[in-house]
């Protein structure tokens, strides 16, 4: 006759992580992150951030280049597309970190590598000159 095996209870895959109970005594997970998902090439124009625009090239020329690029293969497969991308451009941590410099470049009435220079100075990250002027050449050949 054959032996059966008898297997233990199957532990938790994840058991050292902290659960804090809730007051209706459901079980919350506290280690778990909400990691928002790319679907395509406009989505990841919207979520481009500095680390990233840096990602893609040392030379911020090239990395810009590589965004008009981006926004070019949307326009192959449509114009609607082209403009989808370059709202979502826009919309860019990247972008409006561009933007903010150029503000308060006007309000403080101040040059724009004096202001770069403050930022960095105070906040430790922040655009390069180099950076700002390759944006904005980029967004000169994006305009409509």
């Amino acid at each position: 006759m054959l032996a059966t095996k008898q297997f233990a209870p199957a532990l938790p895959a994840m058991s050292n992580i902290r659960q804090a109970p809730s007051p209706e005594g459901k079980v919350r997970m506290d280690d778990v992150k909400y990691v928002p998902k790319l679907t395509g090439p406009v989505d990841e124009l919207k979520e481009l951030d500095l680390v990233n625009f840096r990602r893609l090239s040392e030379d911020p020329e090239a990395a810009a280049k590589n965004i008009e690029q981006k926004i070019g293969f949307l326009e192959e497969e449509s114009y609607s597309q082209r403009l989808a991308g370059i709202k979502a451009w826009r919309q860019s941590p990247v972008n409006k970190l561009y933007l903010r410099v150029g503000e308060d470049s006007i309000n403080f009435k101040k040059s724009v590598s004096d202001i770069i220079r403050e930022q960095i100075k105070e906040g430790g990250d922040g655009l390069s000159l180099s950076e700002f002027e390759a944006i904005m050449e980029l967004n000169k050949k994006l305009r409509f």
